[in-house]
């Protein structure tokens, strides 16, 4: 019997595109745009893999999704296959990863079989939990490049203040946002350069490059003599 698969994500050709690749890999795939119509499916069905979108548009996101499905369906395998390279660029309140999820940045995809593989991995890591508990924590699946991986090296409090200065905010302005000191914000935005291996020559510079960063991590493109532009849904 064909392993019940449920696609959850809202761009049409991206989900039309994953349908076709994982029903021709021998999965029995559902594939919805939105969360609530995730859920109807999981109500009728036992869900056995689900590879989702975090950006679902209006309503709850892939995380909120994710959370919902493991609470339901406990054996159910998640996989996050989104243009954000860190989850936490999903923004302040953002529901976390599930345990034993997968994460996986679109643009680290490389191939069909790349992805089909991690398919396979997770369905085994579901069969081995069944009868011996692994390691609960959520999982990365290979990061596109050293700049992308440093964002994950940034704390929590380092990558609010970077969505900040990603909105063009000063350190005042920041500083009120999150009530902290401006020397703080400040300091904060040194260290997070030196993380990720930016140049600290001229400080407008500085922020430029973090903001070109953060929308990178969105998955967004940037071009290198622009000012950083706001990327597309993930």
């Amino acid at each position: 019997m064909a392993i019940t698969t449920l696609v959850v994500e809202d761009d049409p050709l991206t989900r039309l595109m994953l349908q076709s690749t994982l029903a021709a890999g021998g999965l029995d795939v559902v594939a919805v745009g939105r969360a609530d119509e995730a859920l109807a499916v999981a109500a009728e069905r036992a869900i056995r893999l689900a590879v989702l979108d975090i950006h679902l548009g209006v309503g709850p996101s892939g995380l909120d999704l994710a959370q919902e499905l493991r609470r339901r369906q406990p054996d159910v395998g998640l996989i996050m296959l989104t243009s954000l390279v860190d989850p936490r660029l999903a923004g302040d309140g953002a529901a976390e990863l599930p345990a034993h999820a997968r994460y996986l940045p679109k643009s680290a995809v490389t191939s069909v079989e790349m992805l089909r593989g991690l398919i396979r991995e997770v369905l085994a890591e579901v069969a081995a939990r069944q009868t011996l508990p692994g390691d609960p924590g959520a999982r990365w699946t290979r990061p596109r490049n050293d700049g992308e991986q440093g964002l994950r090296a940034l704390t929590d409090a380092q990558i609010a203040t970077l969505r900040l200065v990603a909105e063009g905010l000063s350190n005042a302005e920041i500083a009120a946002r999150r009530s902290i000191s401006a020397r703080t914000v400040e300091k904060t935005v040194q260290r997070m350069a030196r993380v990720l291996g930016l140049s600290a020559d001229v400080a407008r510079n500085q922020r430029v490059h973090l903001a070109r960063v953060y929308f990178r991590g969105l998955g967004g493109f940037v071009d290198p003599g622009d000012e950083p532009a706001r990327p597309g849904t993930g």
